[in-house]
Parts: C-alpha cells; sequence; structure tokens
C-alpha cells in the first residue's frame, strides 16, 4: 500500500477510505492507495496504447481528414485495433522491416516523429504508423490520400505528409477547372467564350482518363458544359458513385451545375471519369 497524506481542506477522493491524523502538526487525511494490480502485459497494452494515441494526435488536418473520410467518425480508436488486431499482417510487417533498417536511418525516423515521449521505441512506433494509416487508406478506399509506403530512407517524406494542412483541398469558392490543385489524366482543355473564364475540360472514357481533386465541404456543385457531342460522367466522392451525369443535351448549354452531397462535412477526395462518350469540367462551387 502506498500512504497519501492530503489536507483537509482537498477534496475527499471518491470511493477511497481516509482517517483524519496529525502529520508535521497539522491535521491531514491519510489515504491508503492500492498499488496497480495490472500484470506486466497489461501494464504494457497500456503504454503501447499511450504511445499509438500521443502519436497519431499530431496528425495534421489533412490526414485526420483522410482518416476521418475511410476508417469514419472513430477512426483513431479504429486505427488502434487495426495495430493491435495486427489486421492484414501491417503492423508485424513494418516492424520486421524497421529491423532491417540500418542505425543511421533509423535515427532519422526517430528524429522526423512528432511526439517523443513514447515508451517503446519512438522510431518504430512512428515508422509503424505511418506505414499502417498508408495500408489502411489504400485499402479501404483505393486511395493513397498523397500517403506512401515510405520505406527505410523516406522519413523526411512521410514527415511532410504528416504535418500536411489542408491547402492542396479546394475549399469554399468557386474553383475553374485549370486550378492547380484539380488534376487532370488524359483531359483536355477547350477554350470556349461563354463557358466559366472562357474554356473548359473535356476527356473521354479511354482506359484511365480521369479528373481528381480533393474537396474540404459537405457539398460542392460540379459545373460542366451540356451538348449534342457529349454523355455520362461518373461522379465518385471517397470511391462512391456520388452521381451518374448525363452531359448531353441538343443544343450546348454552357455553365450548368449539379450539386453532390457529402456525407458529411470534411475532406473528401472526389474522382470524375466519362462513363460514355466524352464529358466535361467547368468548374467546382464548393458550398
Amino acid at each position: 500500500m502506498v500512504q497519501v497524506y492530503l489536507p483537509m481542506g482537498y477534496p475527499i477522493q471518491s470511493g477511497a477510505e481516509f482517517a483524519n491524523v496529525i502529520y508535521q502538526g497539522s491535521v491531514v487525511r491519510l489515504y491508503q492507495i492500492p498499488t496497480d494490480p495490472r500484470s506486466d502485459t497489461q501494464l504494457q497494452n497500456r503504454r503501447f496504447l499511450s504511445d499509438i494515441t500521443k502519436t497519431k494526435k499530431n496528425l495534421g488536418l489533412f490526414a485526420r481528414g483522410a482518416c476521418r473520410a475511410v476508417m469514419g467518425s472513430s477512426w483513431g480508436t479504429v486505427l488502434y485495433q487495426i495495430v493491435k488486431a495486427d489486421i492484414e499482417s501491417w503492423w508485424s510487417e513494418a516492424l520486421a522491416e524497421w529491423d532491417t533498417f540500418q542505425e543511421a536511418n533509423q535515427n532519422d525516423w526517430r528524429a522526423a516523429s512528432p511526439y517523443q515521449a513514447t515508451y517503446d521505441d519512438v522510431g518504430q512506433i512512428y515508422f509503424g504508423l505511418t506505414r499502417v494509416i498508408a495500408q489502411a487508406l489504400y485499402f479501404y478506399s483505393g486511395n493513397y490520400w498523397g500517403s506512401a509506403l515510405w520505406t527505410e530512407t523516406q522519413s523526411a517524406a512521410a514527415a511532410t505528409w504528416w504535418a500536411k494542412d489542408l491547402t492542396d483541398a479546394l475549399q469554399k469558392g468557386k474553383w475553374n477547372d485549370l486550378d492547380s490543385r484539380i488534376a487532370k489524366f488524359g483531359w483536355t482543355d477547350i477554350t470556349h467564350a461563354s463557358s466559366y473564364l472562357g474554356e473548359y475540360n473535356t476527356g473521354s472514357n479511354n482506359g484511365d482518363d480521369r479528373i481528381e481533386f480533393y474537396v474540404k465541404c459537405s457539398a460542392f456543385k460540379y459545373g460542366y458544359l451540356a451538348g449534342p457531342t457529349f454523355g455520362t460522367v461518373g461522379i465518385y466522392v471517397d470511391g462512391v458513385l456520388a452521381k451518374s451525369l448525363n452531359q448531353y443535351n441538343a443544343t450546348s448549354l454552357p455553365q450548368q451545375e449539379w450539386m453532390i452531397t457529402a456525407a458529411f462535412r470534411g475532406l473528401h477526395f472526389v474522382k470524375v471519369m466519362a462513363t460514355a462518350g466524352y464529358g466535361t469540367l467547368d468548374f467546382v462551387d464548393v458550398q
């Protein structure tokens, strides 16, 4: 038992037994505090939980948003359970890889960790978490969200992503299709005087042609040019088809828009693909 002396004015410890005694000339309460009954294994589990929890709390806004979108509002708990249960052997494989690193590179990972006061090896915890988060993001959404399966010499790249803010995400406002945050693969910029800012983008359903961007919102308007030469686009939000949008019209209709509603206000990944013929994108108006 541990003896603890507290002054009489101190709030009584709920549920704890005490005796009034004289200590150094003053009347105080003497509490008998039992020792922690947990086993060594239980204590290690508690310390491991502390390491994981405090390290992940230092994730930047972008990474937190990605985890929220993929693993739900209780993503922190889900992430810990993935690690604790060693889902898909992600954690054990990361630790095995860590053991192959040269000491100098391990030290780089230790120095890069945003939280240093861990019980276990700070570099091992940090590397393992970066690996598991990347694995989980891709496994559950088909998208790494800018992360990667970083290896021995890539601690700096991992740290940059870990601390990333929302600069690369479209936020409230109306954004032209030529905005640098909107990535286009196989789509082409076309001049059109009546489109938003005088041009639009178009692409066909050939191969992996697509448009991708991140957006922080609960809803956005997808702006497009409708016309007789256009077909249908699929608009996917976080990997789920949100709208199959028919862009055909007998005559040209510039600056059309369709509201896309997300499941929650936060960070989302949007992919647009032409599913029949050619599709268009003119602007994104974030609500």
